[in-house]
């Protein structure tokens, strides 16, 4: 049986339809099953911690970052940040549910137990800002610094010219 070349092209474009949207669903099937768009429900965390005595920054301290598995059964997150010079410390976390709560915790140099939760909701926007400040005890400054002054006389000399000078 032999084709003319109009038909053989209908029969080419036909095919080329229905493979292209098997493929197309093919892929669409696999995009709706797979992991959400990480761009979606954004949370980024931001704090600082400071310390009691004057308010200055504490550097390198670790601080937990925990979800709360009460409520997010499918949202299991941890991870552990440091704080920078300035007593600063930030996380990005993606989460995969509309509403929740994140736990942040520390220890004092005291091994004391500090906490706080956040809580955030996706309604208006897919990003969400959260802080979580910390102000913990320090160890108390054991050194006791006396200023001492005192009064050193001095020879001042001041040069006119090259031939004559004055002494004070």
């Amino acid at each position: 049986m032999k084709m003319c070349n109009t038909h053989r092209l209908k029969f080419l474009k036909s095919a080329l339809v229905r493979n292209g949207l098997l493929l197309l669903l093919f892929y669409g099937f696999n995009v709706a099953t797979g992991q959400k768009n990480p761009v979606e429900n954004r949370i980024y965390l931001i704090g600082q911690v400071i310390n009691t005595i004057n308010g200055g920054p504490i550097e390198n301290q670790e601080l937990i970052i925990t979800s709360d598995s009460t409520n997010e059964a499918n949202f299991p997150y941890y991870k552990k940040v440091y704080t920078d010079k300035e007593g600063y410390y930030y996380d990005t976390i993606y989460a995969p549910d509309q509403k929740g709560s994140l736990s942040i915790s520390t220890f004092d140099y005291l091994n004391i137990f500090h906490d706080t939760t956040v809580y955030y909701r996706f309604n208006w926007s897919e990003d969400n800002i959260l802080f979580a400040h910390f102000k913990l005890p320090v160890e108390p400054i054991t050194n006791i610094f006396q200023a001492n002054f005192y009064f050193l006389k001095t020879l001042m000399v001041r040069i006119t010219s090259i031939t004559s000078f004055t002494i004070f």
